[in-house]
């Protein structure tokens, strides 16, 4: 038995990690033909099992129409999924279709709660923009305390919009 048959085995056995890989092979064409519907089948009965990595393909094959039509929305609830369980790419995925303003929706409030959302998992784009709603008190209450504590947290990462942000207001990037 060559690596494929024995991946689909374990994977027909109901394995999640045999599923992912079943689908990871599909979806690379590893051993196997190309095929997205095929990839999109074996990373979902991963991911009906809580497997990290699976949720997130799942997600991003959603949000780029990937062997399954394109729905944004089912997109970012997978990739919400794929974070709680632990997937360190889910965040930039997320980030990414927010700022698209795909699968969100995007009244300042809501902006403000889903780049909160990112800021505080590290996303340091969304920590300047955390500190932009503060500084104008668009989408939640103008605090300027706020707004600089996320604006240095941003400048600290490298974020040159958050330096640029802290001269404007007088305040140096300490």
């Amino acid at each position: 038995m060559n690596k494929f048959e024995e991946c689909k085995k374990a994977a027909l056995s109901g394995d999640a990690e045999a599923q992912f890989n079943l689908g990871d092979m599909y979806f690379l064409g590893q051993c196997v033909s190309q095929d997205y519907v095929e990839s999109f089948k074996w990373f979902s009965e991963a991911a009906k099992q809580g497997h990290p990595a699976a949720l997130y393909n799942v997600g991003i094959q959603y949000a780029k129409g990937l062997g399954v039509n394109q729905d944004y929305k089912k997109a970012v609830e997978y990739l919400f999924e794929a974070d709680k369980h632990g997937d360190p790419d889910a965040v930039s995925a997320l980030s990414w279709l927010f700022a698209c303003g795909k699968g969100f929706e995007q009244t300042d409030e809501d902006s403000f709660k889903w780049y909160l959302f990112l800021a505080q998992k590290g996303d340091v784009t969304a920590q300047n923009y955390v500190g932009l709603f503060y500084s104008t008190g668009k989408g939640t209450v103008q605090n300027d305390e706020e707004a600089i504590f996320w604006f240095r947290k941003a400048a600290s990462a490298g974020c040159e919009d958050a330096k640029e942000n802290l001269r404007l207001l007088g305040v140096k990037n300490e």
